[in-house]
């Protein structure tokens, strides 16, 4: 038998540059599986900090790798899944009210972007809290079948949804590929599929690219 119990606990998140009255674009992207935000976020690092500034929430669970030489990250598992999804949904919360209580959303647009298995946890995020972005990111991860196209009714007509991919992906098969094109789409009619030369990787040249299309 199981009982679980409720407690506060803390945890880290990391950024990027300074929120000041300058600044025109916030990030908030979530890593992949068994990254750490620290060293993710350094993929933005060509970002004009004046203007852009990025928060990298991390994964609540962590764990050794490579024969406990590196630590890595996760976002949720199947064990116990719907808490741990409540809970990351509960951090990413505490995260963006404490970054953005002060913002002016008239004079700065939001970006969000998940990649790998952060691609489930910016969407869940976005579609449970009905987060008004004015971008979407879904960089070489599964879009989470659950959500339906009328959980994402409170979107803006004016934001734009991107889904890149690598076309060397070694998890995704030309079936999976197709698949997810057909989940995504049935959801964001207008999303722009993005296909690049490249493995299951943040490309910085790609990444560059999508910054130029949405700033």
């Amino acid at each position: 038998m199981q009982k679980q119990v409720s407690f506060t606990i803390q945890a880290p998140y990391f950024f990027m540059g300074e929120l000041t009255e300058n600044t025109r674009h916030i990030w908030v992207a979530c890593h992949g599986h068994g990254q750490l935000a620290r060293y993710f976020m350094k993929r933005f690092d060509f970002l004009d900090l004046q203007e852009h500034y990025l928060i990298a929430p991390q994964g609540p669970d962590r764990f050794y790798m490579d024969n406990y030489t590196r630590i890595g990250a996760s976002w949720t598992t199947r064990e116990n899944r719907e808490m741990h999804i409540e809970n990351q949904l509960n951090y990413l919360d505490s995260v963006f009210d404490t970054e953005t209580a002060d913002v002016d959303w008239s004079q700065v647009k939001l970006h969000l972007l998940g990649f790998s298995q952060g691609v489930s946890a910016i969407t869940r995020w976005a579609a449970s809290r009905k987060i008004l972005f004015d971008s979407l990111s879904l960089w070489a991860g599964g879009f989470p079948p659950e959500l339906t196209k009328d959980q994402w009714s409170f979107v803006k007509s004016s934001a734009r949804t991107f889904a890149i991919i690598g076309r060397q992906d070694e998890y995704l098969t030309e079936e999976r590929l197709e698949e997810q094109k057909k989940l995504i789409s049935g959801v964001f009619e207008n999303c722009e599929f993005i296909l690049f030369e490249g493995k299951h990787e943040m490309n910085r040249e790609v990444l560059a690219t999508l910054v130029e299309k949405i700033s």
